[in-house]
């Protein structure tokens, strides 16, 4: 088993729990911390004892968000950019840096993620959500992309998960979606904040045993064409 100092490797009943661990910064998901939940997803996909994997985040936040003071240099006013960085230039940057490529690495995986969704659910946070195979929200979740107030980017999951019209809405005001209001992205499945877990651990066994095979088969298909804190109890 791999040494993590972001996120929590726990295997349980041929599943493992992998908990994005940063609550003190509300899990901002730095490089270091995306580093690391794929080197433990990378690390479930080749363990024969794992049947699905569950995605969730450490206190109070699935995840604020990339982090956005973790080694940058001084910004200025009104975009918060770099001085002398266009806002071409960072949106580019953005396009053909690595992250379609961590989210695709998640759908190529051949075990199922499921995204335990417990409280802030914010930008890119939002996106290792709806990238996940199922989505549960617990009743104190929030999602949104707040940051596209600023100058950034959504994401084309968005719009795979919630439609054109309402993630034309959600990506453009940045307004927030809240698991018990009718337009939940990706068709989360709402769920009691307390047994949020429990809930993930009942469909792990209902879970077809060969859906390795139907995931790897889709994979290859396809490349040919303020909420309160998460209770974690064993699942």
């Amino acid at each position: 088993m791999g040494t993590y100092k972001n996120v929590l490797y726990e295997k349980q009943r041929k599943g493992v729990l992998i908990t994005l661990n940063r609550p003190e910064a509300l899990n901002a998901i730095s490089r270091e911390l995306e580093d690391e939940i794929h080197l433990a997803l990378d690390e479930a996909e080749a363990d024969p004892e794992i049947r699905a994997i569950v995605l969730t985040g450490a206190g109070r936040a699935f995840s604020a968000g990339y982090d956005m003071g973790g080694g940058r240099g001084p910004t200025v006013w009104p975009y918060g950019l770099s001085e002398g960085t266009s806002v071409a230039e960072t949106l580019d940057r953005a396009r053909i840096q690595d992250k379609p490529d961590k989210f695709l690495h998640m759908w190529e995986l051949t075990k199922p993620v499921i995204a335990a969704v417990n409280g802030w659910c914010m930008g890119g946070g939002s996106w290792y959500a709806l990238f996940s195979h199922m989505t549960y929200a617990s009743e104190n979740a929030v999602f949104a992309q707040p940051e596209i107030r600023m100058v950034s980017n959504t994401s084309f999951i968005w719009v795979l998960n919630a439609g054109y019209k309402n993630a034309l809405r959600y990506s453009l005001t940045g307004d927030h979606i809240a698991p018990h209001w009718d337009r939940q992205p990706g068709g989360s499945r709402n769920r009691p904040h307390r047994p949020l877990l429990q809930n993930c651990r009942a469909d792990r066994p209902r879970l077809p045993r060969d859906g390795e095979d139907q995931l790897g088969s889709r994979n290859d298909g396809a490349r040919n064409d303020g909420p309160s804190e998460c209770t974690r109890p064993e699942w």
